[in-house]
Formats: C-alpha cells, sequence, structure tokens
C-alpha cells in the first residue's frame, strides 16, 4: 500500500472494506479476494514505475497486413 498516493490508499482500504462486507455476508470470499488482488497488483506496477501514457494504436491499413509464411 506504500507505492500508493494518498488519495489511492483511501480508495483502497473503502474497496476492501466494503468486498469484505460483500464477501462476509454474502459466504462470497472471492469478491474480497479480487479487490485485494487488483489493489495488490495496482501498488506492484506503481512501485515498477509503470505508468499509464496513452496508447499508441496502429491505423488498419494494407501495408500492415502479414502474408502468411
Amino acid at each position: 500500500m506504500l507505492a500508493l498516493n494518498p488519495e489511492d490508499r483511501e480508495t483502497c482500504a473503502q474497496d476492501v472494506l466494503k468486498a469484505a462486507r460483500a464477501s462476509f455476508s454474502t459466504g462470497q470470499a472471492h469478491l474480497a479476494i479480487a479487490t485485494v488482488t487488483s489493489w495488490c497488483e495496482t501498488a506492484r506496477l506503481i512501485a515498477a514505475g509503470v505508468t499509464a501514457e496513452p496508447v499508441e494504436w496502429l491505423e488498419d491499413s494494407a501495408e500492415l497486413v502479414v502474408e502468411r509464411p
């Protein structure tokens, strides 16, 4: 959690708490596990220096078609 900024830490804690409540009330632990895993992976990517920069998509054109070998 230390890799997250203060706002994201608060959001993470709220999300995990909501998911835990839903899991306990429905008996479905996967709801909480999925939320914790999602936040854990987000923190790992931030700690690794991965940023959310825009993706450059290639345009569809005949030049990009690759023939079968």
